[in-house]
């Protein structure tokens, strides 16, 4: 490769028109609920992990357990569980939103710190150092990360979360950075389109960068 290729960001791949795509389920409400890690059955979370041909090794259960075990003192778990809105309390999940969230800070790791926004390369948004950001859960130090669910029920889901985070204290967070989407994963697009709606309604900036 020359000096100049290597410089090129591929292109997305496109979609693969030959898989099935399952038709949303226009009828689904749902609501998230927020439950420890530790309280999700293994059997459960790589279940909803499989049902999404978009996961990957670092989706599986085992890894989350090797990470938080590592690195848990350098971020918050923020574990979001998706339930149908009329279930009770208890129900199991149609989805899981591994979530986490930090500070680019933290008093008590200065040595470990990781930085949200780098000083060179791709521009992004600028995000103040005092933030507090919500990212993926066990993000740092892994290649890829998306949510835990069936494709059909991808666009619920996404509303769902995006309702959750909009009635959330503000003071709570500054940022929802959800890095780690691998490239042409339909769940940015899903996102984008749950979170869409709140940008003007809760004075967001919504910005879907690579």
């Amino acid at each position: 490769m020359t000096p100049s290729a290597l410089d090129t960001e591929p292109a997305c791949p496109a979609p693969d028109e030959t898989s099935a795509h399952p038709a949303p389920d226009a009828n689904l409400t749902l609501r998230v609920e927020r439950r420890p890690f530790s309280s999700i059955p293994r059997e459960t979370w790589d279940a909803l992990a499989a049902s999404n041909p978009w996961a990957t090794p670092f989706s599986a259960w085992a890894f989350h357990r090797a990470w938080w075990d590592a690195y848990g003192m350098n971020a918050h778990e923020e574990t979001l569980v998706v339930v149908p809105a009329d279930a009770p309390s208890d129900a199991d999940p149609v989805a899981i939103l591994p979530l986490m969230h930090r500070h680019e800070v933290e008093p008590s790791d200065d040595a470990t710190t990781t930085t949200m926004r780098h000083a060179e390369g791709a521009h992004l948004t600028s995000v103040p150092g005092s933030a507090t950001a919500i990212f993926f859960g066990a993000s740092y130090h892994a290649d890829y990360a998306t949510l835990l669910a069936d494709p059909a029920t991808l666009p619920a889901v996404c509303t769902a979360l995006a309702t959750h985070i909009a009635n959330r204290d503000a003071a709570e967070w500054d940022a929802l950075d959800l890095r780690r989407l691998r490239c042409g994963d339909p769940v940015a697009d899903r996102l984008e389109e749950a979170l869409g709606p709140f940008e003007i309604a809760q004075g967001w900036t919504l910005n879907v960068e690579r």
